[in-house]
């Protein structure tokens, strides 16, 4: 993507760059509105240039937006830009917190508006889009996702992508854009455009460019953890194996995404009660990380049943679990041996009870696991919108550990 293809300070100056370099020779010859209106972009680009600080930027844009339609009218391309280049500004400073929870925040929030209004106005103007066009949809479609989450509008996805088809992109820019859609549709829970989205890039770019190409390699793996996530394990085995048959560079990244991956199959493998090849999966998967072969790694992470009321003011806390492994990776004879408060005591257990492991494999054969420890750890969650939607107020860790808990 050319302009808009991250967010942040730096990159929205280029943006910027692209949108407002207009000829003064071009402005209205109303003198006075003429006038204010070149010292008004005079200063933009003095603070443009020089700022740090994105709020001095942003009170210049209110003024040019404001002066625009006065000088140029409201059904302008100038009015455009000008509506764009506040929406951006906007955009950036309401991105500057993390992912959240739906909310008020007037930055962002104003940013989708003026995007809207934006587009509408191209519309009018019959405007023929080109690339510049599908980079700033793109921008919009990912902010108003992170704003609105799971409530996030659809038709806004379907109508870039016919913008994208009209304008005939090439194989590899538009299995990108259909790769960063289905992240977006992923975020917000949709999970049936998820699917199609990620498809298309996969088949595209497959198609066109083979399957070493890094989008098959991404594509590959939001499937596969997509299949999952469905039980659709066939498929998600598939998808995985076309990642593991590529010579993988060997890097921080990939060997995390390799752990994961390999971690997934010996999950998948354990439910398919293939309990010999879930721990040779185990074992592969620690082969990518610090930790020793099959270290009892834990395939899932649940959460136990909290009452909000009474533990809330206990929190942070924690308690350490005892437990044996048997040879299909379920836990038993489950004890609590520390714990920072009591009422740690019953979520723990319940906790432990779900737990599933990759089976250990010693010299090649199934072997149960004795005494293990798992230190589970409670802590505020920042509010974000994946643990709002599911009311959750707690983050839930698990360490292979025998740490003991401090006592309150």
């Amino acid at each position: 993507m050319s302009c808009v293809n991250k967010r942040g300070y730096q990159a929205l100056k280029t943006l910027m760059i692209c949108c407002l370099l207009i000829a003064p020779s071009t402005f209205a010859d109303e003198a006075e509105d003429k006038a204010q209106f070149n010292r008004l972009y005079a200063e933009f680009n003095e603070l443009y240039a020089n700022s740090e600080e994105i709020d001095p930027i942003i009170e210049v844009a209110e003024k040019v937006f404001d002066l625009a339609p006065k000088i140029y009218g409201k059904s302008s391309s100038q009015y455009a830009v000008t509506m764009y280049n506040l929406a951006s500004l906007y955009d950036e400073k309401g991105g500057r917190v993390k992912r959240r929870a739906i909310n008020n925040d007037r930055y962002e929030k104003d940013a989708i508006d003026l995007y809207k209004r934006y587009f509408k106005l191209l519309e009018r103007l019959k405007t023929t889009y080109n690339k510049s066009h599908v980079d700033q949809y793109l921008q919009f479609i990912e902010t108003e996702n992170n704003h609105y989450g799971y409530i996030s509008d659809i038709t806004y996805t379907n109508k870039l992508i016919n913008i994208a088809q009209y304008l005939e992109l090439d194989a590899e820019n538009m299995a990108e854009l259909y790769y960063r859609l289905g992240q977006y549709r992923y975020k917000s829970l949709d999970m049936e455009n998820t699917e199609a989205l990620f498809q298309n890039a996969f088949e595209i770019i497959i198609n066109s460019h083979g399957p070493t190409h890094k989008i098959v390699m991404f594509t590959a793996q939001h499937l596969g953890n997509f299949y999952f996530s469905e039980k659709k394990y066939s498929e998600a085995i598939e998808k995985y194996n076309i990642l593991l048959s590529n010579d993988l560079e060997n890097t921080d990244e990939n060997r995390k995404n390799l752990f994961n991956i390999h971690l997934k199959l010996a999950h998948i493998y354990l439910i398919q009660k293939q309990y010999l090849k879930s721990g040779q999966e185990a074992i592969r998967a620690a082969s990518y990380t610090t930790y020793p072969d099959n270290e009892n790694l834990l395939l899932n992470q649940p959460s136990p049943e909290l009452s909000i009321k009474d533990i809330h003011k206990k929190v942070p806390g924690c308690a350490l679990v005892e437990f044996n492994i048997d040879t299909k990776g379920n836990p038993n004879s489950i004890k609590i041996i520390d714990y920072s408060d009591e009422i740690f005591i019953k979520p723990s257990l319940d906790v432990a009870n779900k737990y599933l492991f990759a089976p250990k494999l010693v010299n090649g054969k199934l072997v149960d696991v004795l005494a293990n420890k798992m230190r589970i750890e409670y802590n505020h969650l920042e509010n974000n919108f994946y643990e709002a939607h599911n009311n959750r107020l707690f983050q839930i860790r698990h360490y292979n550990s025998d740490q003991s808990c401090k006592r309150r």
